[in-house]
């Protein structure tokens, strides 16, 4: 069968080839690849909840974020009707997002996180703020192998309540289902029902929240003699005690020397005096990489838990195992007349997930991907038969 080569000759395929190396964002990719460990079967809204067999587990993880959010005195009441006239912020909406999570040791947890609808903002400031690189993280396990240092992970719950928020105008209504007895005093809106409240620190879901936590907590480590690595601002150094701390958004990872137990826990309780922190000791997964330390002092990656939950949701758990990531017979350049355009978002979707898989822990995988990268603007059926090879 005749076959076209992908080239500025081809009409049909010049507007893939040009915009699939323009516009696809790969750090997005990696993003969405992430957000998609989240477990099938999930409650998607309060009602979902309500009729879930697990109604129980639910709205029990509700009270408890409500708790820390109360606790955290992240809002205070607002009377709508008390505002001066001349006051223009409209009450941004708020809805719950729930999620199962897994432990290391296998458990179930259940998660529900309060986030406010921060695409209705129409005013906000500065939302960057860096993240730590897997390269980084690859070189503390490194440094922790040769010189058999401990390697503590720890957990700020709830975050992005930490930071204050310095604006007035900043309303929220309370999502459906928040609990009875909770904030009884915040009177309802001009909606029956539905109660107005000012935030006063940071929430899930706030344009600005990730840059608000980012320099909380930056600021909080430099305090504690920490100074930032100038290959990755994420990673802090305590030269004193030779202590590492590498800061992925809400976790963290502090590698040091057994000699200087003493100063990490007192860099935890440090920490533990402004945040919620839970402190998992000797780590065994970190960004849903599970870390396994041997008894010859060795340690090894994995991330069969993410691997396995992607195999699943492309519905390829069941599949026949291939030998090699590409078919060297095939060449993703060229199409024939079989091959159709396919959904990008799938597409993009399998390369996002298999990018992360491949960056952590399965650099086997890099030129496979990096091949059916060339393509996600404008993918065809040939390119999404190859992407699940890899798969």
């Amino acid at each position: 069968m005749a076959k076209t080569k992908r080239s500025k000759k081809a009409p049909v395929l010049t507007d893939r080839v040009t915009r699939s190396r323009a516009q696809v964002n790969v750090s997005e990719l990696i993003h969405n690849a992430l957000a998609s460990t989240i477990i099938n079967g999930d409650p998607r809204s309060y009602e979902e909840v309500m009729l879930s067999p697990l109604k129980n587990q639910w709205q029990a993880a509700i009270m408890e974020e409500s708790n820390s959010i109360i606790r955290n005195e992240t809002f205070s009441p607002v009377n709508l009707q008390e505002l001066p006239n001349n006051f223009g912020a409209r009450p941004i909406g708020s809805k719950w997002v729930f999620k199962t999570k897994r432990n290391p040791d296998g458990s179930t947890r259940y998660k529900a996180r309060l986030v406010i609808k921060g695409y209705e903002q129409m005013d906000y400031g500065e939302r960057y703020s860096p993240v730590g690189k897997l390269t980084t993280f690859r070189l503390l396990i490194s440094i922790a192998v040769r010189n058999n240092w401990n390697i503590d992970h720890l957990d700020v719950v709830t975050a992005f309540l930490n930071p204050d928020v310095d604006d007035d105008s900043l309303l929220m209504q309370l999502p459906e289902g928040w609990p009875e007895g909770l904030m009884d005093d915040c009177p309802e809106g001009e909606d029956s029902g539905v109660r107005v409240v000012r935030l006063r620190q940071a929430l899930y879901g706030l344009n600005q929240v990730p840059h608000l936590w980012y320099w909380h907590i930056n600021a909080f480590l430099l305090s504690l003699d920490f100074f930032q690595s100038e290959a990755d601002p994420n990673l802090h150094i305590q030269n004193k005690c030779g202590i590492l701390l590498l800061l992925y958004v809400d976790n963290m990872l502090l590698t040091y020397p057994p000699q200087a137990a003493k100063e990490a826990e007192e860099i935890k309780t440090a920490l533990a005096t402004t945040n919620k922190i839970t402190n998992l000791r000797t780590a065994r997964q970190f960004l849903g990489i599970e870390i396994y330390r041997h008894k010859d002092g060795t340690i090894g990656l994995g991330q069969r838990r993410f691997i396995d939950s992607v195999l699943k949701r492309f519905h390829m758990e069941k599949a026949y195992n291939a030998t090699t990531p590409l078919d060297d017979k095939v060449k993703l350049d060229l199409v024939d007349e079989t091959d159709r355009e396919t959904d990008p978002r799938e597409y993009q979707a399998i390369v996002g997930s298999l990018m992360y898989i491949a960056l952590a822990t399965s650099p086997d995988i890099s030129f496979a991907v990096a091949a059916l990268s060339r393509y996600n603007s404008k993918p065809f059926t040939g390119d999404l038969t190859a992407a699940k090879r890899v798969l």
